[in-house]
């Protein structure tokens, strides 16, 4: 095994560079995979290490994250918190040469957490990173980026993250087992707790406390382009809400010590509507919560209009106005027109339905 590459930089501005050349070097790595696909070679991710020594997240960091993902903030990090460190490293180690998938369109699909004890608000650690896999996955291949968080020779915190490469395939094997897998979850719960609306700039808002610019999360033209419905919200954004419900009872109950297991299904869609179900595992302190997000209706990311009422009127949507384009009061029959949605309004030429008489 070869020896950690060390790297430094903030989570912001140090990691344009890193965006930059994943981003130019997406079409290469993507043909390098297709031609190894066609060869029937195995995918082999590299095996060097990433570690970041001294970082931290600071005051103004772990504010940030607590207004965006509305988790209480405290003197010490929430259980999620130290993922933030975690991922300036993934991101070194996946916008390398050596690394064989596209950053771009990399989806988290699952996320174990295991904390050995709180990380306080600016305290200093080291951040060791390294890939594991290919793991074969349904939808395509799974990688796993395995870090570590380490104040002096102590782990203070432990994290897995999968992501998925939809549609490439050479998965080669499973590669060494994890102490922290598999991810044996529990049923998921039926009881919502609270009902949610997810903000349309919360791909932005979470991008810029930690670092994850994927387009998927920023742009719908580019999520679109990418295979999704629209644009989606970061796993993590979903995860530290959902789990921030709860932390107070389980950082009440324990140690410090908190272990978080999850695994996204569908995308949670920016300007959707979302349910977050809560049930305790078992009775007494200690015992653990079963949470799941699920997606609501009334998306409201962008609403789907007609585009025409029938072939031999072609209309178009324009905003609502007092008064039709000929300048005559709408009747009862165009105002309740089945077109009529929020604040925009079907209308055709001349400002009245087709079947209207007047």
């Amino acid at each position: 095994m070869s020896a950690p590459r060390r790297s430094t930089g903030g989570p912001a501005g140090g990691l344009v560079p890193v965006y930059a050349r994943a981003v130019l070097s997406a079409r290469r790595k993507g043909a390098a995979l297709r031609a190894a696909d066609g060869r029937g070679e195995p995918v082999v991710v590299p095996s060097e290490a990433v570690v970041l020594p001294g970082v931290a997240v600071d005051a103004q960091r772990a504010t940030a994250l607590a207004r965006v993902t509305g988790v209480p903030l405290r003197p010490v990090l929430p259980a999620l918190g130290p993922h933030l460190l975690a991922f300036t490293a993934q991101l070194r180690l996946m916008g390398a040469d050596a690394f064989p998938f596209p950053l771009p369109g990399l989806v988290h699909v699952t996320q174990h957490v295991r904390q050995h004890r709180p990380l306080g608000v600016g305290e200093r650690a080291e951040v060791r990173t390294r890939a594991r896999g290919p793991l074969a996955h349904a939808k395509g291949t799974l990688v796993e980026l395995v870090s570590q968080v380490l104040v002096g020779d102590e782990v203070a915190w432990e994290g897995t993250s999968g992501y998925l490469a939809r549609g490439v395939g050479g998965a080669a094997g499973s590669g060494a087992p994890d102490p922290l897998d598999p991810l044996d979850l529990p049923e998921p719960p039926g009881r919502t707790a609270a009902r949610w609306r997810v903000p349309a700039d919360a791909g932005r808002a979470y991008a810029a406390v930690s670092g994850d610019a994927n387009p998927i999360h920023l742009s719908r033209l580019a999520a679109l382009a990418l295979g999704f419905r629209g644009a989606i919200t970061h796993g993590m954004w979903t995860l530290a809400r959902a789990v921030g419900q709860v932390e107070p009872q389980v950082a009440a109950a324990g140690d410090g010590a908190v272990e978080v297991r999850a695994r996204w299904g569908s995308p949670l869609l920016l300007g959707s509507r979302a349910d977050l179900c809560v049930e305790p595992l078992a009775a007494g302190p200690g015992a653990g919560w079963a949470l799941a997000v699920r997606s609501g209706s009334g998306s409201t990311s962008r609403p789907r209009w007609p585009r025409s009422l029938g072939p031999e009127a072609p209309g178009r949507l324009r905003p609502r106005r007092a008064t039709p384009a000929c300048g005559r009061p709408p009747c009862r029959s165009c105002r309740s027109s089945p077109g009529t949605a929020g604040r925009r309004r079907w209308r055709a030429p001349g400002g009245h339905r087709p079947s209207c008489p007047r």
